[in-house]
């Protein structure tokens, strides 16, 4: 193979050319670009090197050769030259003339650069193949001998963390194993389909970080099930024996042989969607596995700005592995001069092969910033909330019946157990009326009885005690952010902890980098959240806890950080030494008020005044200042004074004062000379304020005030409330969740939390992105409930399990406070609760959306030079554009759709979306009012500015712009031109009176919000 051939063979890894035939994500954007990309590398590249060698050295050697004519003609005269270029033997020896013969051998030599060429691939290949690995752009490990490998940037910090994948977004992992589900044709003439699911039914752990390699295998433990329409294939994710992939013919063959006839006929069918290379192409299933294997065995990262990393990087390669700079010194003189204009091809080139791949990064990273529509709204409403006239329409609904059944057990409610009156089917109002702190799902509801529910509410934000976001965390922060702007005090995160009982399947060389780029892809966007003064609390335990707090302090060098070591699991763990311990970690501003937890019951406590413990600070011996002696008067029995302590070497006195006052020492009934619980002059305060009392048996006390007071909190939580089995784990089962999730919070951890960094404000917005079974939720119920605050929750969360454990268990929290079983044990103690629930677009889905349009007509009429930046630099974005945001679904906001991929038939169906809540959301709009009106939806609201705005969303074919213009001004009775409101938007063009310029098209508005990267 020619270094040329070793050069594209390298690019066309980077550009996952060897990927193209896999059907999702940008490997199907890819595919579409395969052929550009490979003409450019096949014929284009190589023409280039050519060009820019032949260019770079005739233009210098011509140069040259001219300086070194006219010099020979100035010093020898115009004759010393001979037509041919020759130069006159009598002047071959002088100084200009051998100028004038080495610069006629450049030029000559110019002309021929093939082994210059070779060398640029040369060191093209090797600079490439340093930055990339597996799909992603990263400076992998290796050594070179005399220097450094890569450079890091440093901007003069006292102390900085780098790692791997400091510069680049985590956007996927395989932490949750998917199962893989695709539709195959059962019958070519009734165009009839069947399912098939590639089912994960379990996976080895990879020990201590080993780089065992793990492979998907048929589970021989688990059979393989089929109907005549469906199929269930079972897979192991084992440890390879010899570390290395089975080939994809081995797979396929050991699937087919064990799978029934009629499915083996079907999937051994030839893939007609691929356009591969192999003249018999691929079959069905070869196609699915090797999608299954990627989705499910690779990381995905994003480069945050792959194209300055690459270009820093060349100069550092240039330097140190080309021009050779740390030995400059052993090289002659010229060295460089000679190898100046090879320098400037593999730069000039480089930077080319730099563009064209940045092309390709920026633009997955603009399409992952890009803010996510909201493809589903849904309301859980406590029946307190709902208006009675709405009841017989709940009470006929069988669905929702079936799910309080399921959730409350209300089938066992009895005549005399509330309200006098008795389950029935179907329920009756009477019923409903009697149990209204039932949660209503509009899920299980028509969109208009949705818009009703929404219109009697006249301030829908406002009474919304949670959110619920199914979406990846990065996102729903993303589209969050102008929302709850400085609107949060407390931010609570329990991420996985990166250990194998919480293992994302990382590269595994990359392990812990992949992780810290995972908790920092978030760290950015918090301080648009921040109220102050606020506090961000991490859970997390030794494995990451180093990483994970130097991370901390690099990301926010201004706040302080706290840690609590939490007795989370007493029976301890397996290791070297049975661990029982987590951490939290609390990090505020320096200003920010003390940790303090719930408050206090109202009231006075006495507490013994003399320390107890067995510590060196509880003894006069270790802290002498806070031996001293308190003064008693025996007339009125009070301590009314305290005498300065005694330095630890000198006697103390013991008798009366003068004054006739006792002395009193901490000494106790063991005669050792402890300490009191203050410092001298602070006991002397309390003293003199008559805080301070003697029992008749001799023992002072410290009267302590309650009222107004709050918990004071040490580091060390070890009581047996915050064992996770107990309080966490049980408590799910309790909820009859049990088995939904694995290593929940002990509830009573994060209200301690939440107590603690929410500083005393009891009507806090309280924001955990990695909600797991939703403890913060429950946690922020039970408050509620137990001491009448106002906490609200915000809550994200990606994984399966938000409709199997996260969503229930908030419903079930908030019906009742106690549960066994799976069914509440008291029916009175429900709270007035309302539940909104999002979820968005995924990154996977907006890809699955994009479409590339077709502009090779209009590049084929470009200048050669024009056409190629295109290529390197402009295509998929200028190509996308249409598809990234379509205007036109502007038109009819109410039936727009995208395709949403569909986890139980595999594909990507189109799904209607909720144009209306995400424009809500990018425009940060606390909203009032939400009402259908002839037609229009009227959404009133307060944006971040805290001015009212007015949004109104039409179908344009069906109300045009006269129909707009009655319904503004005769039904809402708005005069644009003299209005309350600091804005109004409008989708689709209208012809409204503006003279404040107070209309604002939605579209694009819309547009601007949605690609906002401003507080990145």
């Amino acid at each position: 193979m020619t270094k040329f051939e070793e050069l594209v063979a390298k690019l066309s890894e980077l550009f996952e050319l060897d990927k193209a035939d896999l059907d999702f994500g940008i490997h199907r954007i890819i595919k579409k670009k395969h052929g550009e990309i490979t003409e450019y590398l096949d014929r284009r590249l190589p023409k280039k090197v050519t060009q820019v060698l032949g260019k770079i050295a005739k233009d210098e050697a011509t140069q040259a050769l001219a300086e070194a004519r006219q010099a020979v003609r100035d010093s020898l005269g115009i004759d010393a030259i001979a037509g041919d270029g020759t130069l006159d033997e009598r002047y071959a020896e002088s100084t200009v003339g051998k100028q004038y013969r080495d610069a006629l051998k450049a030029f000559t030599e110019a002309r021929s650069a093939e082994q210059t060429e070779v060398d640029v691939y040369s060191h093209l290949y090797e600079f490439f193949s340093r930055y990339y690995e597996d799909g992603d752009f990263i400076t992998r490990r290796r050594r070179t001998v005399g220097g450094e490998t890569y450079a890091i940037p440093y901007e003069g910090e006292e102390v900085v963390l780098h790692w791997a994948n400091k510069d680049q977004y985590y956007i996927k992992s395989s932490e949750d194993l998917k199962d893989y589900t695709f539709t195959v044709p059962l019958d070519a003439s009734s165009g009839e389909t069947g399912r098939v699911r590639l089912q994960v039914t379990r996976m080895d752990a990879v020990q201590n970080n080993n780089k065992a390699n793990r492979v998907f295998v048929l589970d021989d433990e688990a059979k393989i099930e089929s109907g005549d329409d469906w199929l269930v294939v079972p897979f192991h994710f084992a440890l390879g024996k010899n570390r290395t992939k089975p080939e994809e013919a081995e797979w396929e063959k050991a699937a087919l042989k064990k799978l029934p006839k009629t499915w083996r006929e079907r999937l051994s069918a030839p893939d007609t969607s691929y356009a591969g290379n192999d003249a018999d192409g691929r079959t069905i299933l070869q196609k699915h596995l090797r999608n299954y294997t990627k989705k499910n065995t690779s990381d995905y990262f994003i480069h945050k700005d792959l194209g300055k990393f690459l270009r820093r990087e060349l100069d550092f390669y240039v330097k140190n592995e080309v021009m050779h700079l740390d030995d400059v010194d052993q090289r002659p003189p010229d060295y460089l001069e000679k190898e100046l204009w090879k320098i400037k091809t593999i730069r000039i080139i480089a930077n080319d092969l730099i563009d064209f791949l940045a092309q390709f990064e920026d633009f997955q990273k603009k399409l992952w910033l890009k803010k996510k529509f909201v493809v589903e709204t849904q309301w859980c409403v406590t029946l307190d909330r709902v208006p009675k006239e709405l009841y017989p329409e709940i009470a006929a609904n069988d669905a929702q019946r079936a799910e309080w059944v399921k959730l409350f057990a209300i089938d066992e409610i009895e005549a005399d157990a509330i309200g006098g009156v008795a389950y029935s089917e179907p329920l009756s109002v009477e019923f409903l009326e009697a149990n209204d702190k039932l949660l209503l799902d509009t899920a299980f509801f028509p969109a208009d009885f949705k818009e009703r529910l929404l219109a009697s509410f006249d301030d829908i934000d406002g009474q919304t005690e949670g959110l619920l976001v199914h979406s990846d965390n990065f996102h729903a922060l993303r589209l969050l952010q102008e929302r709850y702007h400085h609107q949060v005090r407390a931010v609570y995160i329990d991420p996985p902890y990166n250990t194998v009982h919480s293992e994302i399947i990382y590269k595994n060389q990359y392990r812990h980098s992949s992780w810290l780029a995972l908790i920092a892809n978030t760290a950015d966007l918090l301080p648009a959240f921040w109220s102050a003064p606020f506090s961000f609390g991490l859970a997390i335990d030794d494995f990451e806890f180093v990483n994970l707090a130097a991370m901390l302090d690099g990301t926010f060098p201004g706040l302080e950080r706290s840690v609590v070591v939490v007795n989370h699991h007493p029976q301890g763990a397996g290791g070297r030494i049975s661990r029982t311990h987590e951490y939290l970690i609390l990090c505020s501003p320096p200003d920010a008020p003390q940790y303090l937890g719930e408050p206090r019951d109202d009231g006075q406590e006495d507490r013994s005044f003399m320390r107890s413990g067995t510590a060196e600070n509880n003894y006069r011996h270790g802290r002498w200042k806070s031996f001293y002696a308190l003064l008693l008067d025996p007339a009125t029995g009070k301590i009314v004074d305290a005498e300065p302590p005694v330095p630890l070497a000198d006697d103390y006195p013991t008798e009366d004062t003068p004054e006739g006052l006792q002395r009193v020492y901490p000494i106790n009934s063991r005669d050792e000379e402890r300490v009191w619980r203050s410092s001298y002059e602070t006991g002397k305060r309390r003293a003199q304020a008559g805080e301070l009392t003697v029992s008749n048996g001799g023992a002072v006390y410290q009267t302590i005030d309650h009222e107004g007071k709050r918990e004071t909190l040490f580091s060390n939580w070890t009581e047996s409330i915050y064992n996770a089995g107990l309080h966490g784990s049980n408590l799910l089962g309790d909820l009859g969740l049990g088995g939904e999730f694995d290593y929940p919070k002990s509830l009573h951890t994060i209200e301690k939390a939440l107590w603690a960094q929410t500083f005393g404000d009891t009507s806090s917005v309280v924001l955990d992105f990695f909600a797991g079974s939703g403890t913060t939720a429950h946690a922020a119920i039970s408050i509620n409930r137990k001491h009448s605050t106002h906490f609200k929750y915000v809550l994200v969360e990606m994984g399966g399990y938000i409709s199997s454990a996260t969503k229930p268990r908030i419903q079930k929290a908030a019906y009742s406070s106690r549960w066994d079983g799976g069914k509440p044990t008291v029916r009175d103690t429900g709270a007035s609760h309302i539940l909104k629930h999002i979820r968005l677009e995924s990154y996977e889905d907006a890809l699955n959306n994009l479409e590339l349009a077709d502009r090779s007509a209009d590049v084929l009429g470009l200048p050669p030079d024009v056409a190629e930046q295109y290529l390197l630099r402009y295509a998929l974005d200028i190509e996308t554009r249409g598809s990234l945001l379509n205007l036109e679904r502007f038109d009819d906001p109410f039936g727009c759709t995208l395709k949403i991929y569909d986890r139980e038939t595999g594909e990507a169906e189109p799904t209607p979306i909720d144009l209306p809540e995400t424009f809500n959301y990018l425009l940060g709009l606390r909203v009032r009012t939400m009402r259908r009106r002839e037609g229009f939806l009227v959404i009133e609201g307060e944006n971040p500015a805290k001015e009212m705005v007015l949004v109104i969303w039409r179908n344009v074919e069906e109300k045009d712009n006269a129909a707009l213009e009655r319904f503004v001004t005769e039904t809402l009775a708005v005069d644009p031109a003299e209005t309350e409101y600091a804005a109004i938007y409008v989708n689709g063009d209208n012809t409204l009176d503006d003279p404040h310029h107070k209309i604002l098209l939605t579209e694009q508005v819309f547009h601007e919000l949605m690609f906002d990267v401003r507080t990145l």
